[in-house]
């Protein structure tokens, strides 16, 4: 298979499949792989003997583009044909979430909550120390005026 025959096949494969920004992207890409590997000396048919069977190349760009586009994603694994092969665990789903907390969101979430008690400690810490002395004074003169009286 040469390089024109790889890049017609995949685009057929892609088409209706994908957007066709996301056809011209991959096809773009691919082209731009052939010339570089032609460049260091490889043939055209080399090159897409490297690259496998363009039809398992198109049904992994559409399962990343379904992936980014939808908020549902299935796992498949396709033999050499194209065709999805059967499924070793039936019902396994891998649920893609438009908004995930990452490791560093949570770091960020757990140190807002530290700062922020630390902040309420230290404003009753200072408001304790500050009244506690005009508290005592208050109570020291209750308890005298009540005993003298």
């Amino acid at each position: 298979m040469n390089k024109q025959q790889f890049l017609n096949e995949l685009r057929q494969c892609l088409d209706g499949e994908v957007s066709p920004q996301v056809i011209q992207d991959n096809l773009s890409y691919y082209d731009q792989y052939f010339r570089e590997q032609m460049a260091s000396g490889k043939s055209e048919d080399e090159i897409a003997a490297e690259l496998g069977n363009p039809i398992l190349t198109a049904r992994t760009i559409i399962d990343a583009a379904s992936a980014e586009e939808g908020s549902y994603y299935e796992e498949a694994i396709y033999t050499e044909d194209g065709e999805e092969a059967p499924h070793s665990q039936e019902g396994f789903h891998t649920e893609v979430h438009s908004f995930e907390l990452k490791w560093y969101h949570k770091l960020l979430f757990v140190l807002i909550i530290v700062a922020v008690v630390s902040f309420i400690f230290t404003i009753t810490s200072a408001i304790l120390s500050f009244a506690a002395p005009i508290l005592l004074v208050v109570l020291l003169i209750y308890l005298i005026r009540r005993l003298f009286r």
